[in-house]
């Protein structure tokens, strides 16, 4: 069953204004029609009562009780890395069940963003999340943070703080599994492209990070958060 993410003001008054044109014109439903609206990490089974000013209006007929959610919060600080390689992290990332995702520019990252270039790519990450959550099925958007360089950003707040590491060959997640219970918040940094330098890594162990491994394979830039994510899905979900 399709399924939309509204504000608080839209869910008070029972309406959906930015998915508009899709419901009516693309699906095109009609009146008496199902959908599910999300609102506050819950989800709402709704009927359509009305199209009406370009908004859909809605019936709450119960709330789903189904929890598709990871019950570890993760956030992922990710080195920027070039092309659109950000892009397919955010979708699939998203689909795997992250929380939060943050793009770090570190002293590797190919790619350089001024300021305005820096708030529209937020923009459309937050746009593919948004797709890419309805997709899965899941209760709430991630929060795409704002693009910051590494030193510059604040790692608070957090039970856990790893950083996935090609030169650990020891340390793995396996460690951690025992420690790490539901409702824990993890914050997990991975690097650009050409890894993270030595002086970063020296930087992020005096921040509190510990170093892990995800194997014994070099991973690429797009494909270790995935891993990491799939690590934590096999352990606490299956």
């Amino acid at each position: 069953m399709q399924r939309y993410f509204i504000s608080e003001t839209e869910f008070t008054g029972a309406y959906i204004k930015a998915d508009f044109h899709h419901i009516k014109n693309v699906l095109r439903m009609k009146t008496g029609d199902n959908i599910i609206v999300c609102f506050k990490r819950k989800a709402f089974l709704c009927q359509i009562t009305e199209f009406a000013n370009e908004v859909v209006r809605f019936n709450v007929i119960k709330e789903n009780t189904g929890d598709s959610e990871l019950k570890i919060e993760v956030t992922l600080f990710v080195g920027f890395p070039k092309g659109d390689k950000l892009d397919f992290i955010c979708e699939k990332a998203t689909e795997l069940g992250a929380a939060k995702i943050k793009p770090v520019m570190m002293e590797r990252s190919i790619v350089k963003l001024d300021e305005r270039k820096r708030t529209e790519r937020t923009i459309r990450l937050k746009r593919i999340c948004k797709e890419a959550a309805e997709q899965a099925e899941r209760n709430f958007i991630p929060e795409i943070l704002a693009i910051e360089d590494l030193r510059k950003v604040l790692f608070k707040d957090y039970d856990y703080l790893f950083v996935c590491y090609e030169r650990e060959t020891e340390n793995t997640m396996k460690k951690y599994f025992e420690k790490i219970t539901p409702g824990s918040k993890i914050g997990v940094l991975f690097g650009p492209e050409g890894g993270i330098s030595n002086s970063e890594f020296e930087y992020l162990k005096n921040n509190n990070f510990q170093s892990i491994s995800l194997g014994k394979r070099i991973l690429r830039a797009e494909t270790a958060p995935l891993t990491f994510l799939s690590m934590l899905i096999y352990q606490y979900e299956l």
